[in-house]
């Protein structure tokens, strides 16, 4: 074969395909996979500016705009894309407010630049943009504000990013978002204490961030899930708090419209939430997996008033609202060993943080995604179960009593009948002495086996110090309101029937439960923390059948724990009480409340 030949094919092919290479038709050419948009938002007391800066690409990809037989998209054409992309960037990007509701913006100027008299060439469509300024009124300043943004094409798979630096009026510091499409993002704004400027100290930014945290309960990411376990000595609870946008990944929640949940649609909802998590996370207690009682199931707005204390019901926005799921596991005693096994991941859920409040103890715990074992363990360090509440028998007085053997008074009463036979029949005087010698014998062996006892009617009552009855009155408080330490209504009547006589059990039953509910957090039942008596005057002397009267007032600070927040109320009550030494054992048997004074109820973060 001829060597010259070989080299010669190459150069001519090559030669081909470089003069036809311009003349074969060109292909539009997109200069970025992912359609980038740009927003500074500027929100002030009084309305919000946006400034959204959009490449030409955008115009090409969402408005129809077709290149020439140039490769070059038309001045005419853009321009007409430029204006009618306005109604494009008002519906695609949207500001809602603490209700959820969406704000109207307008678009107030748009920043153009110098077009080339040929067109834009579709290898130069990321060097052009154009930027929309659009305003938004307020009625009043802003606390939350939820930015999302759907700058995609529902056809096309090119994914969408919206980077966005917010900044509030009388800060220069910004806050930096990236939004993605269908992924809202809720941000706070403190009209009281904004965010410092830039040449603020370390001690100031720490100081500020603090009281931030302090201000939204420690729930300062909105779209997160938040997991809390509390270990407690009868029970077990599991506090989820989860995005709407981010459960409907898992439950169906109908609704008419996609952007709400009204009131009417709410109670279905919990059902289809509550199926849903009753049914995974399961939880073993002491080697046992025990069912969860779905305690309650609430709908929170993203304000903060809406979530520290129990909200009235309302309407919710799915962009921002979240919701809150309490689920209790009862147990025996004090648990010596508690697992949870997260097992409820989505395409929305990867990692969830969870923290746990064992007694006085606080620890974190990360569960993600991919891992083989999502187990949280604990195990008891040694905390000795609850002692069972007992009667209460310290400084019980004991009653003067006569003791007679039933041998003694038949003997007693044989010898009378005999003494009196004796002198009607005129017996002989030695035969009387002899009588009289019997009966003190057997009188004297009588003196055995059973016997009878009664009081002594000649006895005074003993008298009981007003010292004594202080502290029988204080352990018989501390008492009831330990009984309501069990979560079973049976052992809570049980243990209150050691301490309360049985006609007042449900009487106090009632009283002492309705002053340890919450309202503001949906009736909750409060855990006593403390019980104190603060002044106390026995009345009157003791008497065995009606006991003593106490005049007191007492002290009694109860909380109330719910999604990582301590909420604590103390309350003071005076009463006139009857105790009575009932059945071998101090018990309350009369009870008139004269006052309840309810305190305010304070919210804190538990902290680790």
């Amino acid at each position: 074969m001829n060597s010259n030949h070989d080299t010669t094919l190459p150069k001519v092919v090559f030669l081909i395909l470089v003069f036809l290479i311009p003349l074969a038709p060109r292909a539009p050419a997109i200069a970025h996979p992912i359609s980038l948009t740009e927003a500074r938002v500027l929100v002030q007391r009084e309305k919000i500016t946006v400034k959204l800066s959009v490449f030409v690409e955008d115009l090409f990809l969402f408005q129809g705009i077709e290149p020439n037989k140039d490769n070059f998209l038309p001045p005419k054409a853009i321009l007409e894309g430029r204006t009618k992309h306005q109604a494009f960037l008002l519906e695609r990007f949207t500001i809602r407010d603490v209700e959820g509701i969406l704000l109207s913006g307008k678009v107030v100027k748009i920043k153009d630049f110098e077009m080339p008299e040929q067109g834009i060439g579709m290898g130069e469509l990321m060097d052009f943009s154009y930027t929309y300024d659009i305003e938004y009124p307020l009625e009043a300043p802003a606390d939350y504000l939820t930015f999302s943004q759907r700058m995609v094409d529902e056809t096309a798979g090119l994914p969408a990013e919206t980077r966005m630096e917010v900044l509030q009026a009388g800060s220069d510091t910004p806050i930096y978002v990236t939004l993605f499409p269908e992924t809202p993002e809720t941000l706070p704004f403190d009209w009281s204490r904004p965010p410092l400027t830039s040449d603020a100290s370390e001690a100031e930014w720490d100081s500020w961030y603090e009281r931030r945290i302090e201000q939204e309960l420690g729930i300062t990411n909105y779209s997160s899930v938040y997991s809390f376990l509390y270990i407690e000595d009868y029970e077990v609870r599991h506090e989820i708090l989860i995005p709407l946008l981010t459960l409907q990944s898992s439950v169906y929640i109908p609704r008419r419209d996609e952007a709400f949940l009204d009131l009417d649609e709410q109670e279905e909802a919990r059902r289809q939430v509550g199926a849903f998590f009753a049914a995974g996370n399961p939880i073993v207690i002491d080697g046992v997996t025990v069912q969860p009682k779905v305690d309650r199931i609430d709908f929170y707005g993203v304000a903060l008033k809406d979530f520290a204390q129990q909200a009235p019901a309302k309407r919710v926005s799915m962009a921002n609202a979240r919701a809150g799921i309490i689920l209790s596991y009862s147990c025996k005693n004090t648990p010596n060993n508690v697992a949870l096994h997260w097992d409820q991941f989505n395409d929305d859920i990867w990692r969830i943080g969870s923290t746990v409040y064992a007694f006085d103890e606080v620890k974190k715990h990360v569960f993600r995604r991919g891992m083989e074992e999502n187990v949280y363990r604990w195990t008891n360090p040694g905390r000795p179960p609850l002692p069972p509440v007992e009667n209460v028998r310290q400084l019980l007085p004991q009653r003067e009593v006569i003791s007679v053997y039933w041998y003694t008074l038949v003997a007693l009463v044989i010898a009378l009948v005999t003494g009196i036979a004796l002198r009607m029949s005129s017996a002989s005087r030695q035969m009387r002495i002899s009588a009289f010698v019997i009966g003190l014998a057997v009188i004297a062996f009588s003196f055995r086996g059973p016997s009878m006892a009664f009081d002594d009617p000649l006895a005074k009552p003993p008298i009981v110090a007003e010292g004594d009855a202080r502290d029988i009155v204080e352990i018989l408080q501390q008492n009831i309101y330990r009984a309501f330490d069990y979560k079973d209504e049976d052992q809570v009547y049980d243990a209150l029937a050691k301490s309360v006589h049985g006609p007042l059990l449900e009487e106090i039953y009632l009283k002492v439960q309705n002053g340890l509910k919450m309202e503001e957090q949906g009736g909750a039942v409060s855990r006593v923390r403390r019980v104190e008596l603060v002044e106390g005057t026995i009345e009157g002397p003791f008497d065995w059948e009606t006991g003593f009267q106490f005049r007191c007032a007492w002290n009694v600070e109860g909380t109330v724990e719910h999604w990582g927040h301590i909420h604590t109320r103390t309350s003071q009550y005076r009463a006139v009480l009857r105790i009575q030494a009932d059945q071998n054992a101090w018990r309350i048997i009369e009870l008139d409340v004269l006052d309840e004074e309810r305190g305010i109820l304070k919210t804190n973060l538990r902290r680790l």
